[in-house]
Formats: structure tokens, C-alpha cells, sequence
């Protein structure tokens, strides 16, 4: 396989990728996910298998070790989204059943004014991207299955999106 045999990856991948699915769902509790980090491993470890040392361990062991990187890199990604989340949703229910100050609730109306501008300066496909993620709660697993798109276009425009978005918006 490390010399670009595709007939020797196809049988790694048959015989690995329930091994490695159950693998990969142990540790992200998610089927949707746990497979998009099982495509993504076989990925890697595709373009890498020419850096593939037997000396250091079988195959399993390696295939592991890159599927544990990816699982806990989207376990981490989803933390951080949550994380996101709830300080989002906790803005919101404070703007909204606590704000007892005038001063608060321009800020906060000025806050949004910001973001719905910048918003407008994205493309559309951006500006959909970040509104399912952020607004939605959308993984980004699933808004690649909402809109039929792979799941690394997904990312890059998310990506190339909020690195815009951060551009325009600044907040003290």
C-alpha cells in the first residue's frame, strides 16, 4: 500500500473499517461522526502510507492512532461548539429577562447590529454556512448532509467564512 497500491488499500479498508467504526463511535458517541472520522483516517492514512514503519507496529496499531487523533480533534471541535453555544444562549436569555440597564440593551442591540452588517458583506454561501452552524446547531456533518456538499467544503467555506466575519467585527 505505501508504494500507492490501491488494490492493497481497498483491502485494508474492508477489512478494518467496522474495527475502526466501532473504534471511532466508542470514543465520539456519534454514528455520523464517528464515520466522517473514519473516511478522514482512511484519508490520511492513504496519503501518508509511504511514511508507514512496520518496525514500529502493525497496521492496526497505526490505523488506531491516527483515528484517535481525528476522533479527539472532532471531540474537541464539538466541545468548543457547544461551549459556543451555551455562551451564545446565555447571552441571549440575559439580554432578555435580565437587562435592567438602558446602557446594556444598546450595547447588546448594537452588538447584533454589528454582526447582521458583517453578515451582509459574506457571500451566500457563507452567510448560510455560519447561520446553520451558530444559529441552527448544526454540526458541520450535518450541514454537509443538509446541503449535499462534502463534508471539507463544509469546513473550508466555514471556515473562510468566520475568518471574514472576524475581520469586520470587533467588539471592546
Amino acid at each position: 500500500m505505501g508504494e500507492g497500491n490501491q488494490d492493497a488499500f481497498t483491502d485494508l479498508v474492508r477489512s478494518t473499517r467496522a474495527w475502526a467504526t466501532a473504534h471511532a463511535y466508542a470514543l465520539i458517541r456519534d454514528r455520523a461522526r464517528a464515520e466522517d472520522c473514519v473516511q478522514q483516517t482512511f484519508l490520511e492514512v492513504w496519503s501518508t502510507a509511504s511514511r508507514y514503519d512496520r518496525a514500529r507496529g502493525g497496521a492496526k496499531g497505526w490505523i488506531l492512532t491516527v483515528l484517535r487523533h481525528r476522533a479527539l480533534d472532532e471531540i474537541r471541535a464539538t466541545e468548543s461548539d457547544r461551549r459556543r453555544l451555551e455562551h451564545f444562549e446565555f447571552r441571549e436569555y440575559r439580554w432578555a429577562d435580565v437587562i435592567d440597564s438602558t446602557s446594556e440593551l444598546v450595547h447588546a442591540r448594537l452588538d447584533g447590529y454589528v454582526v447582521r452588517e458583517a453578515l451582509t458583506g459574506l457571500s451566500a454561501e457563507e452567510r448560510e454556512l455560519i447561520t446553520l452552524s451558530y444559529w441552527s446547531g448544526l454540526s458541520h456533518s450535518q450541514i454537509a448532509q443538509r446541503l449535499d456538499l462534502p463534508l471539507g467544503t463544509v469546513k473550508t467555506r466555514l471556515r473562510r467564512g468566520l475568518h471574514k466575519l472576524r475581520e469586520q467585527v470587533v467588539f471592546e
